[in-house]
């Protein structure tokens, strides 16, 4: 197109240079004409004047013949103009462009022509600007017209004349109407090619030189099962069936050789499962654009189906060329009146009459008239109707019947050919295939699993009764119609009836067999699981057929299979150690639990024996007696100590089974452990725990019993110390009574302190501050041969606890110590927070997790072995010398700590000194002051008291004791008669005095009563157990008011006094 416009506008410039010359010349004949000449040149100016109007008529004449071509353009619009834009040449096209006449442009400027179309000046101007500067000026343009848009491409040239000046300018405009909606077709085509390549079913694909895919459509997944994205870039003959690898790879190579494509050939490749199909595959070669080959694309198609098609064609077409040679047919030809023409040889056995006997003969001269007459009626409405018709008869042939199949098919207008078969074996077979299909169906009825029927649409056509019971269709009409319609009948399975539907239509569209898990609920909500092949069928044009639908119930094989997988998870997240070895005992199993509780990985145990796990603690014999018994097909149960990888031993409880197969014979060995290391930690001190609560015990109710005696002992000796002066000759052993009384005193509050019933005042403390003062005492009672530190902890949390009995522990500790450096040496006392965990409390028993304070008491001393080690917490135990020692210290320690809810640890070992460590748990609150507290002075009183206590000796120093402080004393002897006596004297009784344990009612029991009318009435409350106890045993309120026997005179006047006057 390019070419023709330049040419074009090589013409015009031509016709106006043309044109140009024409009025030269014709501007100098004039001239001439005009001018007189002398005479004797007057022959030299005819020559001259005869050559200008020939050059003038040439010029004229080939002027005429460029107009006459341009003018007779067609597609091009032709339109020139001087300098100063007046047009001078408009032809036809342009005309027929424009809209324009000729006669309506030429002479005015393109302003004019413009102003009407609106065409702004400036962009005329800047075109004009172009050409001067460049020569042209391209540009495009589209037209509305009655035939739809118009597109045309235009350019401005500029008109040179013959010196190369430019003269004025022309505009070509083409129109490529029909090449714009080319291009739009061609577009549209190849959106329509993309789209079909990737909705063909067909494999459409792209290789480079070496066969590695560079293309797919997704038609891959459903040919052969693999994602595009899983070919692109991988080479195709992986995929190859090996027996067409060298074949493929030759056809290849010869192909690139000869820069050509394939077609039609058949490839085998292997499907992602595994199964062979069959492709015919086509191909041609790609090339860039330097013509150099980069390629292949090519289609192929599965040929799998129609391969076997083809193959059962094969066999039918030799099945019908033997039986054609086997063939026994009668065939003849007959008029409309029934006479024999002509008649094929055929087997003699068939013919009831010779050929040469029937030929010119009529129906009626053969057969009697009512078959004659039957058969020619067959024969005329054949010829009448004229097509082929059949007809099936038997014949009585020598002493047999024989069954025909007659086909008349017209041959003239007034003859047939008639071809008679023998069917007899068909009709025999017939009744077989009957008799089958009736077996068949017996047999499919009887088949657990569905079977299904269905035509092209979906409907059903035949079913099963299995399928039938399954969607409870007895009775109900199926065939014919739709799952959609069948689900009215049923509603519950509308849901299974709608996924058959959707599946249904997924096998059609795949084209292939499919095969998926559906799960059908029953009405009892149990679920059914199929397992469902769909096979679709299509005729030959590709349309729909049919569909074979095949549903096996799988449920119990799944609820199997979820069962192994359960017992499996079971197996490999159990706790218990689980390990299966071969019947030679060699590791062939072993569960996550093993590896957790020994250490080893499977892969360092998986083949190796389970001696490797040998502690050293079980003899020859131990192993031997496991052996014998398995080997016997017996279990073996017992405990094991084994030994773990960090070499430490731990103890399990073992069961080991045999394991058989079928035959009986055993061909496995299972054995199920249990690690019991810290259950039996926990045992031991479960039972130490339980030795020290028995003594605890014991010795809390001897205490009881001591305190009521040693508050008579101590309170008398007090009265007594009190009537006499020091002068007095009985002052002295008084005094002795009173310090031994103080001394029982003391081993019974460490007795209820081992007991855990002592009276504690816990309050917040900093366990720092309480060291750092008692630090004074301890250098003084260990001596100054013996080192004593304190490291106090850096911001030590705040614990709950008496301060006394803090100091009474670190007294016995540091006691202890000394008492183990005989010789001198070091103690070293230290306090600290630490964070027990959810991990360190798991492998220590005794730890729960919490933030704690640390006390720990170290010294370097004798030492002890662990058989003094075990029973270091037991009450009077002691390795000190007699009358050294009561045994109670560390009794005492352990009941102290025990009833702050701490923990105590003791390391020892002889020779290297002993750590003791106690932990006491932190309260988010400040620490106390602990300073020491002066007691109030002793005041007595003059208010009445009630007193109930049951043991006389008690009630009487109690009475005593308090009339001698000036105050009123009512007493009874038990819970019911104080009840009793303070009804009587109910407005005189001032406070309450109730021993807790009394026989009949106790000291709650009566302050109940006696609240229930006279709330307001103060008690105090006294026992030889602890406050404690009291909440536990007699559930007493928390707020109480209570005083511990034994009590002395001045402890008992100041407590009521308190009472009485808060």
């Amino acid at each position: 197109m390019k070419d023709n416009l330049k040419t074009k506008a090589r013409l015009i410039q031509e016709l106006e240079q043309l044109r140009d010359r024409i009025n030269k010349l014709q501007t100098a004949g004039n001239s001439n004409s005009d001018r007189k000449e002398p005479s004797d040149k007057s022959h030299l100016n005819q020559i001259e004047v005869a050559d200008s109007e020939k050059t003038e008529e040439a010029l004229a004449y080939k002027a005429m013949m460029l107009d006459n071509i341009l003018r007779t353009a067609t597609d091009v619009a032709i339109a020139t103009t001087d300098m100063n834009l007046v047009i001078t040449y408009y032809n036809p096209v342009a005309e027929h462009f424009f809209g324009y006449t000729a006669e309506e442009v030429i002479g005015k400027t393109v302003m004019e022509i413009h102003m009407k179309e609106n065409v702004s000046p400036d962009r005329l101007e800047r075109a004009i600007d172009i050409v001067r500067q460049t020569g042209e000026y391209k540009y495009s343009l589209v037209q509305e017209t009655d035939n739809g848009p118009r597109y045309l491409n235009s350019r401005v040239s500029s008109i040179l004349n013959s010196d190369g000046d430019m003269v004025g300018f022309c505009l070509f405009s083409r129109d490529v109407t029909e090449k714009v909606l080319s291009d739009q077709i061609l577009k549209e085509s190849t959106e329509r090619h993309r789209s079909l390549v990737e909705s063909t079913a067909d494999w459409v694909w792209a290789t480079d030189l070496q066969g590695s895919h560079t293309f797919s459509n997704g038609s891959i997944k459903a040919l052969l099962g693999y994602e595009v994205n899983e070919i692109l870039g991988e080479s195709a003959f992986p995929l190859m069936h090996p027996d067409d690898l060298q074949s493929s790879r030759e056809l290849v190579a010869s192909a690139v050789k000869h820069k050509r494509g394939w077609s039609n050939v058949e490839i085998r490749w292997l499907h992602k499962d595994g199964s062979v199909r069959v492709f015919e595959s086509s191909a041609r070669p790609l090339f860039d654009i330097n013509g150099e080959m980069t390629g292949f694309s090519g289609i192929d198609r599965d040929i799998t189906e129609y391969k076997k098609a083809q193959e059962a064609l094969r066999k039918s077409e030799f099945d019908m060329r033997t039986l054609f040679n086997a063939m026994t047919d009668i065939v003849f030809e007959m008029d409309y009146d029934g006479t024999y023409i002509n008649i094929a040889p055929t087997s003699p056995e068939l013919m009831f009459l010779a050929a040469e006997d029937l030929i010119g003969k009529t129906l009626h001269q053969v057969f009697p008239k009512a078959e004659a007459d039957q058969f020619l009626s067959f024969i005329r409405r054949c010829i009448d109707e004229n097509e082929t018709i059949s007809i099936e008869y038997p014949m009585v042939i020598g002493k047999r019947t024989v069954w025909f199949e007659g086909r008349a098919t017209p041959k003239t207008k007034n003859t047939v050919l008639y071809i008679a078969t023998d069917i007899t074996k068909k009709k025999l077979s017939e009744d077989a295939l009957r008799e089958s299909e009736e077996r068949l169906r017996a047999l499919i009825n009887a088949m657990p699993d569905i079977v299904c029927f269905k035509d092209g649409q979906g409907r059903w056509l035949e079913a099963n009764e299995s399928d039938i019971r399954l969607f409870q269709l007895d009775g109900v009409d199926f065939r014919g119609k739709k799952d959609s319609e069948l689900a009215e009948f049923t509603p519950f399975y509308s849901d299974a009836f709608n996924t058959c539907e959707e599946t249904d239509e997924h096998a059609w569209e795949a084209g292939c067999i499919t095969r998926s898990e559906e799960v059908i609920r029953r009405p009892d909500d149990s679920p059914v699981v199929l397992d469902v092949i769909k096979v679709p069928t299509f005729y030959a044009d590709g349309q729909r057929k049919g569909l074979v639908v095949v549903g096996r119930d799988i449920t119990l094989r799944k609820n199997a299979e979820a069962e192994r997988v359960r017992l499996m998870m079971a197996i490999e997240q159990a706790a218990e150690t689980i390990v299966i070895t071969d019947p030679q005992g060699i590791i062939e199993y072993l569960n996550p639990a093993f590896e957790k509780v020994t250490g080893y990985s499977r892969d360092e145990v998986i083949g190796q024996n389970p001696s490797m796990l040998a502690s050293g603690e079980h003899d020859l014999a131990f192993y031997q007696d496991m052996w014998e018994t398995l080997t016997r097909g017996e279990n073996w149960a017992g405990r094991i100590i084994n030994k773990k990888k960090d070499g430490s031993f731990y103890t399990e409880e073992a069961t080991i089974s045999p394991v058989r197969d079928p035959s009986g014979d055993v061909i496995n060995y299972v054995a199920v452990k249990h690690d019991i290391t810290t259950e039996l930690k926990l045992e031991e001190q479960l039972r130490q725990a339980q030795k020290m609560e028995a003594v605890g015990q014991l010795a809390g109710g001897v205490a009881h019993d001591f305190n009521n005696i040693l508050q008579v002992i101590n309170g008398y000796t007090q009265l007594t110390l009190a009537e006499i002066n020091k002068e007095h000759s009985a002052y002295e052993f008084v005094r002795e009574i009173a310090k031994a009384g103080d001394r029982a005193q003391s081993l019974v509050s460490q007795l209820l302190s081992f007991s855990r019933r002592q009276i504690i005042n816990p309050v917040d403390l900093d366990l720092n501050e309480v060291t750092e003062k008692l630090m004074k005492m301890i250098r003084r009672v260990i001596g100054e041969h013996i080192h004593c530190e304190f490291i106090p902890g850096h911001e030590l949390g705040t614990i709950q606890a008496d301060s006394g009995q803090m100091e009474q522990i670190l007294m016995n500790l540091c006691v202890n110590s000394r008492d183990a450096l005989a010789g001198g040496g070091n103690i070293s006392i230290e306090t600290g927070n630490v964070l027990i965990d959810a991990e360190y409390a798991a492998k220590h028993p005794w730890a729960k997790p919490g933030r704690y304070v640390l006390l720990s008491v170290t010294d370097d001393g004798c030492g002890m072995d662990k058989k003094t080690l075990a029973g270091i917490f037991d009450p009077f135990f002691t390795t000190k010398s007699v009358g050294k020692g009561t045994g109670l210290g560390m009794s005492t320690v352990y009941g102290i700590v025990k009833q702050h809810k701490g923990e105590i640890q003791v390391y020892s070992e002889p020779g290297r000194g002993t750590v003791v460590k106690i932990y006491l748990p932190v309260v988010a609150r400040r620490a106390a002051d602990v300073a020491s507290q002066v007691d109030a002075s002793v005041t007595g009183g003059a208010e009445t008291i009630l007193v109930a206590e049951d043991d006389n000796a008690v009630r009487n120093l109690t009475r005593q004791t308090l009339v001698t402080a000036g105050y009123t004393v009512i007493d009874a002897k038990n819970g019911n008669d104080a009840v009793s006596l303070f009804h009587k004297h109910a407005d005189k009784i001032n406070l309450l005095m109730l021993d807790v344990v009394m026989p009949g009612l106790g000291g709650k029991e009566v302050y109940d009563r006696i609240h229930e009318t006279h709330p307001d009435v103060p008690a105090l409350f006294c026992s030889g157990y602890s406050r404690n106890a009291i909440h536990t045993g007699f559930v007493l309120d928390s707020d109480l008011n209570f005083i511990q026997k034994p009590y002395g005179s001045d402890s008992l006047l100041r407590k009521i006094r308190q009472v009485l006057d808060s």
